[in-house]
């Protein structure tokens, strides 16, 4: 997802950067800057949603179980009806107030399984629902209000629509990139460290390519790096 619109930007990453590093004198323009790919998940609505997915599937299964019992019953009841219809064809007397008592039970017991059916129906519609919202969560469709560079102060903000992952830049003239993440009322703070690798093409143009990625500090629930070798363009989960 393609960061769509910046309020301010830090200007060391296209200039100061180069003019500031040990590893490359005389650099020429930078080709890309490096970035690592940030996907935000809300734990505390993960748990609650997975407690309720949890709940759900007891409660559905309780009913299935529900079901079958009661199903069961109205199939006794259709067997014994028929054996007394048969009996009073006979002229057996004495059977018709049972016939209507069996009559009024499989009555009672067809409107239990209609309702059944429907609990189990609307089960089904909210498990559906939980389950959007559990791969919203697990997608880290979160909306990030602002990014500050804790080194320099300056803001990236970030329009309100909503995004899978978040581009974060690289430092270019440091081993370490620190960031204040602002998510609604919260804000969190991240530290990557990294190794720098300066290629330059035939136009003169520099690439810098980060390797041996780690998250040094933060301040999320958790931090988790979804790559083996961790350079430019590498996701990393945090947890909140």
């Amino acid at each position: 997802m393609q960061v769509k619109h910046f309020i301010y930007f830090s200007a060391f990453l296209l200039i100061s950067g180069f003019t500031n590093c040990e590893k490359c004198t005389d650099c020429g323009p930078l080709k890309r800057e490096p970035v690592v790919l940030m996907k935000f998940i809300n734990q505390d609505s993960l748990e609650s949603i997975v407690t309720s997915l949890e709940f759900s599937a007891a409660k559905t299964d309780q009913i299935i179980m529900d079901l079958i019992s009661t199903d069961d019953f109205l199939g006794e009841i259709d067997i014994e009806l028929n054996s007394i219809a048969i009996e009073i064809s006979a002229g057996v007397e004495g059977l018709i107030s049972l016939r209507d008592e069996l009559k009024d039970k499989k009555d009672s017991l067809q409107a239990t399984f209609t309702e059944l059916e429907a609990f189990r129906d609307q089960l089904a519609n909210e498990k559906k629902a939980l389950n959007k919202i559990l791969k919203t969560i697990q997608t880290g469709l979160v909306r990030i209000d602002s990014l500050v560079s804790i080194e320099d102060g300056n803001v990236l903000i970030f329009e309100p629509d909503s995004a899978v992952s978040f581009r974060f830049p690289i430092s270019i003239a440091a081993d370490t990139s620190s960031f204040r993440v602002f998510i609604g009322e919260k804000n969190f703070d991240l530290t990557l460290e990294y190794n720098r690798i300066y290629n330059e093409d035939e136009k003169s143009r520099i690439e810098v390519i980060i390797n041996n990625l780690m998250v040094k500090n933060h301040t999320f629930k958790m931090v988790e790096l979804d790559c083996t070798k961790c350079t430019n363009n590498s996701s990393i989960n945090a947890y909140f």
